[in-house]
């Protein structure tokens, strides 16, 4: 009794398909399958491919639709981080910015 160890367990089953424990794809069991109902499994698949097909374009759109509205905004960042007026001379000591070398008393 108790109440289960769900990160202990997590844990155990992503160790095991790291080290290749879990195969990765089992094919389905084979079935002797009658005419009758081969026509009918059929028209199953073909809807359920249909519902699948929907849900994968709609998952795209939703992709494409935050994708789209990421590149949209602008977000600043400085090109060169460390360039030639922002870096202390060759001193021997470490590569630090002026800005932060005028503010610590280095400079």
């Amino acid at each position: 009794g108790g109440e289960p160890d769900l990160m202990t367990a997590a844990k155990m089953v992503l160790h095991d398909w790291q080290r290749g424990r879990i195969p990765f794809f089992v094919p389905p069991p084979s079935e002797d399958i009658d005419a009758g109902n081969n026509n009918a499994e059929v028209s199953d698949t073909k809807e359920e491919g249909h519902i699948a097909d929907d849900k994968t374009s709609a998952a795209m759109k939703v992709i494409a639709n935050v994708m789209a509205a990421q590149q949209q905004k602008d977000v600043p960042f400085q090109k060169e981080f460390f360039g030639e007026g922002n870096v202390v001379e060759e001193s021997g000591s470490p590569t630090v910015p002026r800005k932060l070398a005028s503010f610590n008393g280095l400079h």
